[in-house]
């Protein structure tokens, strides 16, 4: 008897310290963002700020001390000068940029295994994964390539429906712009916005997945001066027709307005797009309810992709162990998982997690922006997976190619030099 209420003793001794210590007192840092001015105008810094404070409720014994610099520059560079000093808070908030650093210099906890099902996540886990090891969650996302267009327009040229080919809809396009319209409105003066929201759909359908993980992994098995890369440049230049003339100058929130007033017939863009044309609502009535979306047209007629970034993310710094460790898990799993995606998805935004949700309330065209992103395959924009010189030696030359300055056997060996470098 004596023994067992030893043994008993002991069990009950071990639960208390167990318990005690799960609860007991963590603070954890961070910078972001995400500060309460940009919460009242940018949706996705007001939902992050959501789910990290339904976070804190479930955790009461977790307190995140927070710096939030509201401009995106200005956080960049504060944790470029924390990572070259190894002074890095205990979860960090982490671009494309940022990541490759610190992931070859050693400074990010590994999380393969934390989260039990990557293929909730638009990337599969890809994005923020270095050396076959899993180093960070997405947790801002944006896909791109959909068709904003007004149906009463392309009702008046005879189109129901848009076109499911590149050949069918330029055909269409010629219908549009002879009742009066510009057919498709562009601005690529920032350079990126035909590279995403066209080019690199054109890739995935004429070089493929397998060439695109070539490139990423310089494997020497695929180049930029391959065939199938020159045919997606020269399908590019024969869609540029459709554009407005002066697109290589024109900015993309120009070219959203000429769509939201009626100059235009069509806009092709990304997920951001809504809630532009919803600021023309005030001196354009009716634009966002008559707003429908289209996915973007294949060369072939078949499915098209997706094409996804997710350009920020969390990571948790290497030194971290024990019970904080094991808080910051928690955090960066509850934050960049199902819960932020969530809100993002009920005002019509998107997250880095696929997730099912009832589309009644949102705008047509935001509920036609769900079906298709969910509908079809969603993959990895090809400039988040090159060297940045490489993506900007492209994004310059394609503008160029597509003013007639230069060729696309130009533009494939001017970028394919880099790309060697």
């Amino acid at each position: 008897m004596k023994r067992m209420l030893a043994v008993f003793l002991s069990f009950m001794l071990t639960f208390s310290l167990s318990v005690a210590m799960a609860e007991e007192p963590i603070t954890l840092t961070i910078i972001h963002e995400h500060t309460p001015t940009n919460a009242e105008a940018i949706a996705s810094s007001r939902m992050f700020l959501a789910a990290e404070k339904e976070f804190l409720e479930l955790h009461p014994n977790i307190t995140m001390e927070t710096s939030a610099l509201g401009s995106s520059t200005e956080l960049w560079d504060k944790l470029a000068v924390l990572a070259a000093s190894a002074d890095l808070p205990d979860i960090i908030y982490m671009n494309s940029v940022l990541f490759n650093t610190i992931a070859a210099d050693g400074m990010l906890a590994d999380l393969t295994g934390v989260v039990e099902d990557p293929s909730i996540y638009r990337d599969n886990l890809t994005t923020f994964s270095y050396e076959g090891k899993v180093m960070g969650l997405p947790v801002k996302a944006t896909t791109y390539n959909y068709v904003f267009y007004d149906p009463e327009i392309w009702s008046q040229a005879g189109y129901e429906t848009l076109p499911a080919t590149w050949d069918e809809f330029l055909v269409a396009c010629d219908a549009v712009r002879a009742l009066g319209y510009t057919p498709v409105s562009m601005g690529n003066k920032t350079l990126w916005n035909v590279i995403s929201n066209y080019f690199e759909a054109l890739i995935y359908e004429c070089c493929g997945q397998e060439w695109v993980d070539s490139i990423a992994a310089k494997d020497g098995q695929a180049a930029f001066t391959d065939a199938c890369y020159i045919e997606a440049l020269n399908w590019l230049k024969k869609i540029s027709a459709i554009w407005n003339p002066d697109f290589n100058t024109a900015d993309d929130q120009w070219a959203v307005g000429e769509y939201a007033k009626g100059k235009a017939a069509a806009h092709i863009s990304g997920t951001w797009v809504p809630g532009s044309i919803k600021s023309f609502e005030a001196d354009y009535p009716g634009i966002s309810e008559r707003t429908r979306i289209a996915r973007i047209p294949t060369i072939s007629g078949e499915d098209p992709v997706i094409v996804a970034s997710l350009p920020q993310g969390l990571g948790i710094n290497a030194e971290l162990e024990g019970d904080k460790l094991e808080a910051a898990i928690e955090y960066v799993k509850y934050i960049a998982g199902e819960s932020y995606s969530k809100h993002m998805a009920e005002i019509g935004e998107m997250g880095p997690v696929i997730v099912d949700i009832d589309t009644s309330n949102l705008l047509p065209m935001q509920q036609d922006m769900f079906s298709i992103m969910n509908a079809y395959q969603n993959v990895n924009q090809l400039n988040a997976l090159i060297p940045a010189a490489v993506a900007s030696e492209q994004q310059a030359s394609i503008s160029s190619f597509l003013s007639g300055a230069m060729s696309s056997e130009e533009v494939a060996a001017s970028v394919q030099a880099i790309y060697e470098q």
